[in-house]
């Protein structure tokens, strides 16, 4: 009798449409994306992945007219790397404006809040981007975001250290040739 209730609820739970035991069932998704004939030309795929750095920089308020670019960018070294990098930025989600992120980031992140709008640099840098999910790398895009902030920044528990440097000097500090070209990108032109 037993063997009989335990087949019927196996029944039963096919009926409902739960998996049979061993077999995966996923809703609609497929393991592998559908295939398409090469000379298809209105199959797109999907575009490459595009990641974004927060690039703030601090004003010195006693700098004269001699010392113009006494700008100062904030960097970050981070408890699991331990060398100096940009903060990344997740994408606004539907409904919010990159200002909001933006803001919400400083203050969470670094303790201080933004002066002005945040600007996108004109330019972005190919980069090696790890998949979601996936564990594997894709080539995908990273744009740096820069903007003007007041206050003294503090790192939050995953911050090791704060760095605050002159641009230039940021730029030497930081780990990759990425993150200084990303950084270049963020400064705003001679004017």
């Amino acid at each position: 009798m037993t063997v009989t209730a335990e087949r019927d609820d196996v029944e039963g739970a096919e009926a409902a449409g739960a998996p049979e035991p061993g077999r995966a069932r996923f809703a609609g998704r497929r393991s592998t994306p559908p295939r398409t004939a090469p000379d298809d030309d209105s199959a797109s795929d999907r575009p490459p992945p595009e990641r974004m750095v927060l690039v703030p920089i601090v004003s010195m308020p006693d700098a004269g007219r001699e010392q113009a670019d006494a700008r100062l960018c904030v960097l970050v070294r981070l408890r699991d790397s331990g060398r100096a990098s940009l903060l990344e930025l997740p994408h606004p989600a539907p409904g919010e404006t990159l200002d909001g992120v933006v803001a919400d980031v400083l203050r969470a992140r670094l303790g201080v809040r933004p002066v002005g709008e945040p600007r996108l640099a004109p330019g972005r840098v190919a980069a090696r981007l790890p998949r979601e999910r996936r564990g594997s790398w894709e080539l995908g895009w990273m744009r740096a975001v820069a903007v003007d902030v007041e206050g003294e920044p503090v790192g939050d528990a995953l911050v090791d250290e704060v760095v605050v440097l002159r641009c230039e000097e940021a730029a030497r500090a930081l780990r990759t040739d990425t993150e200084r070209r990303l950084l270049m990108l963020a400064q705003p032109e001679p004017g």
